[in-house]
């Protein structure tokens, strides 16, 4: 299913991303997000500041989450997006490491809970 099948849709994506890029060129990295910058972009470029998509999106693939397991205390927590692997990362209650234990669907993870 092709998402931007209409001019209308096309039109309204490009001023989206073209906001995000002028708001990225007058304050730099401050303008990311949606923010007040990204506002004033699209109030400029003479459209509504809507971050929302008005017509249905099929994703080609589930949503995915991730699991992870202290080293120390052995609490599991789920995050729908995993960090970054370039950093290390402790447990806020303990102190202990973090590991990841499996990546999976979401619905899997609803599942257990």
């Amino acid at each position: 299913m092709r998402v931007l099948d209409t001019q209308q849709k096309v039109r309204d994506t490009l001023i989206h991303e073209f906001a995000h890029l002028l708001a990225y060129a007058r304050v730099g990295r401050r303008g990311w997000g949606h923010g007040a910058a990204w506002q004033r972009a699209m109030a400029d470029l003479g459209a509504p500041a809507e971050v929302y998509h008005t017509y249905p999106v099929k994703r080609n693939k589930p949503r995915q989450a991730v699991q992870y397991r202290c080293t120390r205390c052995g609490s599991t927590f789920v995050r729908l997006r995993a960090l970054p692997k370039r950093r290390r990362y402790a447990h806020m209650h303990c102190g202990g490491g973090l590991e990841l234990v499996k990546r999976a669907p979401l619905t899997e993870f609803l599942v257990e809970a």
